[in-house]
């Protein structure tokens, strides 16, 4: 089996499976050292200070509750061991302790979230030479549900499309996933198609939030994502594009009690993205890539009527690099960017946008059996609110943040 086709095909697959993109974090690092029998796990501590009138609820004018610091701890732990010559068996989780402190009217105070996530299981198909692959995920409901006031207040902060923090502890609920990849290759390059079905969980406290409502009185639809990836060698170089769409069916939403009850059937507007990456050989660096990946959201649809201002747009893209220092140990650097739009549909931090630089810098260690990679990352830049649909930027805060951590890989 040739490598284009390999490349291709697991571009293609984590593009079906995976319901939203975001920005490369040390979550996403430890999902590139997975392979058959292996062990990985590590740490991650992250620090956010902010600058500025960044409303916890940005309902009026008047709103007083500020947030000015964010600390997160994340451990992530995950498996792949084989059942059979072509199939095998994923499984991952991880423990998050996040908190938030908030000033009102001149006081601070500091609320908390902490415990463990979901857990993931997957398995994986590779048959016809790799040609085909099929993917079966279930989502576990381990992670937290019961959550206090001050809970939701961290939930709300911690789950900011413009912050890109980690995987916040509460359940989805029992969900899953059905895919299939098909991937050819040629000498030149290579191309795959996938589509997968996510059986979305019960419990969405975020999305029930975004439109307004509790997650006791909000069913989720399900998803669709179909993806088209390719790739193709430039001499020495590599090009490789990814386009998505992610469809949504409908969620109900729920108002009143009684007879008074009332349900509206709310669409979420198709995600679609375009992904590119060009891998560069270049002499004394390992890996050497730029990378961008603009996605579009749609306006939501709420009986049929689109909702104002709730589409957005997101651009991120990079620089990154592995460079040989000594034998089996290497430097690794990333210069990445991402701006959002926002949305304007709802207040509060959910919804900013912003943009951010960011700078990681981390070793690679190699043994017979193990990968060690310790890391450490700066970021700073701006986020802004909205008060409402119709109004203009409302309030705005710099913020910088700093990342420290390791992740290990143990194959076996």
């Amino acid at each position: 089996m040739s490598a284009p086709r390999i490349g291709v095909a697991a571009r293609a697959l984590a593009g079906a499976l995976v319901a939203s993109a975001a920005v490369a974090t040390p979550a996403a690092a430890q999902d590139r050292l997975v392979g058959a029998r292996t062990l990985t796990g590590g740490t991650t501590v992250e620090q956010m200070r902010f600058k500025g009138l960044l409303r916890l609820d940005q309902a009026g004018v008047g709103d007083s509750v500020l947030v000015r610091e964010i600390v997160q701890v994340q451990l992530p732990l995950g498996g792949v061991v084989p059942m059979g010559p072509n199939w095998t068996l994923d499984v991952g989780t991880f423990y998050t302790a996040t908190q938030v402190t908030l000033a009102e009217e001149g006081r601070r105070r500091t609320v908390a979230l902490a415990g463990p996530g979901d857990a993931r299981v997957r398995v994986v198909g590779r048959l016809r030479d790799d040609g085909l692959v099929l993917t079966l995920g279930l989502n576990a409901p381990s992670g937290m549900q019961r959550l206090t006031t001050d809970a939701l207040h961290v939930l709300r902060v911690a789950s900011a499309p413009a912050l890109g923090l980690a995987s916040a502890p509460v359940t989805a609920g029992v969900g899953g996933t059905l895919g299939m990849v098909a991937a050819r290759a040629s000498e030149a390059g290579g191309v795959a198609v996938g589509a997968s079905y996510e059986l979305r969980g019960r419990y969405q406290p975020v999305a029930a939030r975004l439109l307004g409502t509790t997650p006791a009185h909000y069913t989720p639809g399900g998803a669709v994502r179909v993806t088209l990836a390719g790739e193709r060698r430039l001499g020495r170089h590599k090009a490789v594009v990814n386009l998505a769409g992610d469809l949504f069916l409908d969620d109900i939403v729920q108002q009143g009690s009684g007879a008074t009850v009332q349900r509206a059937a709310v669409r979420p507007g198709p995600l679609l993205s375009a992904e590119g990456e060009l891998q560069l050989a270049a002499p004394g660096v390992r890996e050497l890539s730029v990378w961008t990946l603009l996605r579009q959201r749609q306006p939501f649809r709420r009986d049929g009527a689109p909702l104002v201002g709730s589409d957005a747009r997101y651009v991120d893209g990079g620089v990154r690099a592995s460079v040989p220092l000594v034998s089996r140990l290497d430097v690794t650097t990333a210069l990445d960017a991402r701006w959002q739009s926002g949305m304007r549909v709802a207040p509060g931090v959910l919804t900013m946008g912003g943009f951010a630089g960011v700078a990681t810098l981390g070793l690679s260690w190699r043994a017979s059996s193990w990968t060690l990679q310790p890391f450490a990352r700066a970021q700073g830049g701006n986020l802004r609110q909205r008060l409402g649909p119709e109004a203009l930027p409302l309030a705005d805060s710099d913020f910088f943040g700093v990342t420290m951590g390791a992740l290990f890989a143990w194959r076996f």
